[in-house]
C-alpha cells in the first residue's frame, strides 16, 4: 500500500527558531522520521525557510540556510523559492519590531 505524505500540498514552509545555530529539535525529528517513500511524494514541491535566531545573519546563512538547501533542495529535490533569516532576535516577540515580518509576507505572496 502506497503512503502519501503531503502530496496534496503545493508547497512546504519550514519555520524554526535556531538552537546552537541549527534547526530546532522538532524540525530535526521531522527530518529523521520522514518516511523513505515520502521522498517521491514530496519531490519537486515548492519550499521556503523562515528562521529566527540571535546569531548574525552570515552565521545563520552559513549554518542553517546551507543545511536546508542541501537537505531539502539537493537531497529531496524541493524547489526552494526563498528564505527569511531573522538574525539578531532572541526574545519572544522581538521579531515584531523588525522588517523581517514584511519580508516573510512578501515571500508568502511570491510563494
Amino acid at each position: 500500500m502506497a503512503r502519501t505524505c503531503g502530496s496534496a500540498a503545493d508547497g512546504i514552509v519550514i519555520a524554526t527558531p535556531t538552537y546552537w545555530m541549527q534547526f530546532s529539535a522538532q524540525i530535526k525529528a521531522m527530518m529523521d522520521r520522514l518516511p523513505f517513500d515520502a521522498h517521491d511524494d514530496l519531490a519537486g514541491k515548492k519550499s521556503a525557510l523562515l528562521v529566527a535566531g540571535a546569531s548574525p545573519e552570515e552565521v545563520l546563512a552559513k549554518n542553517v540556510l546551507s543545511y536546508y538547501e542541501m537537505c531539502f533542495g539537493e537531497s529531496l529535490g524541493w524547489k526552494i523559492k526563498g528564505s527569511v533569516i531573522a538574525a539578531g532576535v532572541f526574545a519572544p516577540g522581538q521579531v515584531a519590531s523588525t522588517p523581517y515580518l514584511d519580508k516573510a509576507r512578501e515571500l508568502g505572496r511570491d510563494f
